[in-house]
């Protein structure tokens, strides 16, 4: 099948209202608990937390430039975004040995504890979003959405922040270790 046959012109809901709707309720709820919970950070900053802390566990160090083309944010918001991690205690940055020019980006206790319970809270709202779900449900949405964004990588009309530059980044974090 190629790309146009998939899609029905005549269909009158569209699946994209649903994914975009999903994800701002995501995004509400988290950042709403943040929120109450008194944490000056938004949700794609803890996504951020969880991306160093994923890459920190398994040996890998973790850049800006990684971060850039895992989550597919532009330079000057990602260097924003550690500013504000790093002004708020949950990251350092420091000088990578092989090259001075780049900083490696590492969790600090604070920001540790915050990705734990931030942790528990993603799994608590998943659980509440696949509550009516069967096992199958949910792996047939895991399934659907990873081929709509398989599909929309490899259009061509992302660019290269999120196509190429991300599976350069996906080498990178299997080859690099701190």
């Amino acid at each position: 099948m190629t790309g146009s046959e998939g899609a029905n012109p005549d269909r009158e809901e569209h699946i994209g209202k649903y994914i975009n709707r999903l994800s701002k309720d995501i995004r509400y709820s988290i950042n709403g608990y943040l929120l109450e919970k008194g944490y000056t950070m938004t949700g794609e900053q803890c996504r951020i937390l969880g991306y160093i802390r994923y890459c920190n566990d398994h040996g890998s160090c973790v850049y800006q430039k990684d971060i850039e083309n895992s989550f597919g944010i532009k330079r000057s918001s990602v260097a924003s975004i550690l500013a504000n991690m790093e002004k708020g205690g949950y990251i350092v940055r420091e000088v990578d040995g092989a090259d001075a020019r780049v900083k490696k980006v590492i969790l600090t206790e604070q920001g540790q504890n915050l990705q734990r319970e931030m942790g528990r809270t993603i799994r608590m709202i998943e659980d509440i979003i696949t509550k009516d779900m069967s096992d199958k449900d949910i792996s047939e949405l895991i399934r659907l959405t990873s081929l709509a964004i398989s599909n929309l990588e490899s259009s061509g009309l992302l660019g290269d922040c999120c196509g190429k530059e991300r599976e350069k980044s996906k080498e990178k974090e299997t080859s690099d270790k701190c």
